[in-house]
C-alpha cells in the first residue's frame, strides 16, 4: 500500500510543478511583449558651437551590428553639411 501513496505523492508533485511552469510561462510570454512607440522627429535643431570654432563633425552612431555607422561634416557659418565625410 505504501507504494501506492509514495506514487501518488510523486503524481501531485509533477502535477503542481506542471502548473507553476505553465503559469510562469505565461507570465513570461505576456510581460515580455512591449509595443515600441516611434521616437517623435526633432527638425529645425539648432546647433550651439563654442567660441572659435566654425565646423562640426557629427558622428552617427548607426544600428547595432549592421556596420552602419557615419560621419557628418557640418559648416558651422553656412549649416551646409556633407554625408559619409570619412
Amino acid at each position: 500500500m505504501s507504494f501506492f501513496r509514495t506514487h501518488e505523492v510523486s503524481q501531485n508533485r509533477i502535477g503542481k510543478m506542471l502548473c507553476y511552469f505553465a503559469v510562469t510561462l505565461c507570465y513570461t510570454i505576456l510581460t515580455a511583449c512591449k509595443s515600441d512607440k516611434p521616437s517623435p522627429i526633432i527638425e529645425n535643431r539648432s546647433v550651439v558651437l563654442p567660441d572659435g570654432s566654425s565646423n562640426v563633425l557629427v558622428i552617427n552612431e548607426g544600428n547595432f551590428q549592421f556596420e552602419n555607422a557615419s560621419l557628418t561634416f557640418v559648416n558651422g557659418k553656412t549649416f551646409e553639411f556633407s554625408s559619409d565625410a570619412f
